[in-house]
């Protein structure tokens, strides 16, 4: 491999949908949001990170497609159960937003992130993993009628 195509490799994602930074959000389970904090890094067509939920610390690692926004990873609690997240970035600055499934168990949800915007500083980590009930949040995305139809 030349000097410029490991560069070209080892190179963080330009496309502006993908950003390797911090990222915030929430995913949807049994009627409530559960909020997330995640560090993720964009490279060649794959990505890779840690974060912090309210079911404990875990492992991110997935692929991407710029031509089709598609994104697919897998969320590996430590210790722990893994969560299968599928969905897609269409528009810059909106963030990324899907499904997830829990293996062969019967229990999914909706999801979405974006990264952390300048300036807007991390909640408490006591804040970031309390839940919210459904009936105060409006929905964020198209994925969101999915909630509640396990």
């Amino acid at each position: 491999m030349s000097q410029n195509s490991r560069d070209r490799h080892l190179a963080q994602e330009p496309d502006t949908r993908f950003p390797s930074t911090g990222y915030v959000g929430h995913y949807i389970q049994w009627g409530h949001k559960f909020k997330m904090t995640l560090n993720l890094i964009f490279r060649a067509g794959r990505f890779e990170g840690l974060g912090i939920d309210p079911v404990g610390t875990f492992e991110v690692k997935g692929t991407y497609d710029v031509d089709t926004g598609h994104v697919s990873f897998l969320k590996h609690y430590q210790g722990r159960h893994a969560v299968d997240y599928v969905g897609c970035a269409e528009v810059v600055d909106q963030g990324i937003w899907g499904t997830w499934t829990i293996g062969k168990v019967s229990d999914r949800g909706g999801w979405h992130i974006w990264p952390r915007r300048h300036g807007e500083a991390q909640a408490r980590h006591e804040h970031e993993n309390q839940s919210e009930p459904m009936s105060n949040v409006q929905p964020a995305n198209p994925f969101s009628a999915l909630v509640g139809n396990t």
